[in-house]
């Protein structure tokens, strides 16, 4: 028995979706009055499963003028008719394979990104079917030059490039990972520029061929982005959608606001500044395995491993009347996480000012400002008090 119940006067319904399997089943409903007469009704119910997946990767260039073999699989037993897409010309093929791998042969191309969206359509029970699309940015690349010595323009293959994709929608402060893939045939290390709204904000010299960027922003509405190399260019329009609460970062008065999106180990402004302060990372900093880095929920941020630094060459407390931020207060706000902690002791972050004052006729050495170790921390204000945190 799938669900017992009482019948309102009027229209009943049930929604046994969840109790369905793949395939063909029975449902019997069985309706009994006050009086025991009953009613009963079978209902044949047959549940599809309609989509479409695809392994190929579209990191890896082909040679031009080469065909390409694109690998997906369909699924759902009935038929389907499957389109191809490329740079808007539309292509179709009917099967009704289902779970088996499928290969479609896209004819070869000229140097350059092509642009390749799949997905399937059906009619089940007259009603039309849609799966989701697929995208790949297929890239078609000549490394030779001319016989004038001259060499093609560089590619750059994203699958969010504007002009097929259209729009990329986000919510605020979400983060949008970007993966794009370059190749520039006089170089093996090309040099990418980044831009928001015509602003520059990254130039990075990529050591492979693939990049991330990781777009985050707060500002509601349609955002420009442009990804350069050389004089190639691939533009992208992001939607930022409102978020519904306001949970604006405080700038007023703000000092110092070292984030590390939208910054790789590559870029060319990896060591932080702004007008007035600047980062500095010891000489044994691991930027091989440390630096900015991408954890699972695709935010960015920046490691630092055991036995390196960083700096920054602002002090927290010597803001306020006569250096004293206990008159007029001073606010700061850390993101962090420690792991594989061997010493729990260990100091991670410092920002202490040793200063003397007089206290009672007497001259004392103060030690002023913050301290945190991977489980606990402290802070001493001008009194020479301690608070843990």
């Amino acid at each position: 028995m799938v669900a017992s119940g009482s019948c309102n006067q009027g229209r009943n319904s049930i929604d046994v979706t969840s109790y369905c399997k793949i395939g063909t089943q029975k449902f019997t409903l069985t309706v009994v009055d006050e009086g025991g007469s009953s009613a009963v009704r079978t209902f044949t119910v047959q549940k599809v499963d309609v989509r479409i997946e695809s392994e190929y990767n579209d990191r890896y260039v082909v040679e031009a003028g080469k065909a390409v073999q694109f690998t997906y699989t369909p699924y759902g037993a009935i038929s389907k008719t499957i389109h191809f897409k490329l740079n808007g010309v539309e292509d179709t093929i009917t099967t009704a394979a289902s779970g088996v791998l499928q290969s479609y042969s896209i004819s070869g191309q000229p140097h350059g990104t092509y642009l390749l969206e799949v997905w399937a359509t059906a009619v089940v029970n007259n009603t039309d079917v849609e799966t989701n699309h697929i995208y790949r940015d297929i890239i078609w690349y000549d490394p030779e030059a001319d016989s004038q010595g001259n060499y093609k323009n560089p590619v750059i293959g994203c699958i969010y490039r504007n002009d097929y994709y259209g729009k990329v929608s986000v919510r605020q402060y979400d983060t949008l990972p970007i993966v794009y893939n370059v190749f520039d045939p006089t170089t093996n290390y090309p040099v990418v520029r980044r831009y928001v709204d015509n602003v520059l904000i990254g130039t990075d010299t990529m050591q492979t061929s693939q990049g991330i960027w990781n777009f985050k922003s707060d500002v509601v509405g349609d955002h420009t982005l442009r990804i350069e190399c050389r004089n190639t260019v691939v533009t992208i329009v992001v939607t930022v959608t409102e978020l519904g609460i306001d949970v604006d970062p405080i700038t007023g008065g703000l000092e110092l606001d070292f984030n590390p999106v939208g910054i790789t180990n590559n870029s060319e402004n990896r060591i932080w500044e702004n007008d007035n302060y600047h980062m500095t990372v010891s000489d044994n900093f691991d930027w091989a395995n440390g630096g900015y880095k991408i954890d699972e929920n695709g935010d960015s941020y920046f490691l630092i491993k055991s036995g390196t630094s960083a700096t920054f060459d602002y002090t927290m407390f010597t803001g306020g009347v006569d250096g004293n931020p206990s008159r007029t207060g001073s606010e700061m706000k850390i993101i962090f996480m420690t792991e594989n902690v061997q010493n729990p002791e260990a100091v991670w972050f410092t920002n202490v000012e040793t200063r003397t004052q007089t206290v009672d006729d007497v001259s004392v050495t103060i030690n002023m400002g913050i301290q945190m170790s991977a489980h606990n921390g402290w802070l001493k204000t001008n009194k020479a008090s301690d608070v843990n945190v």
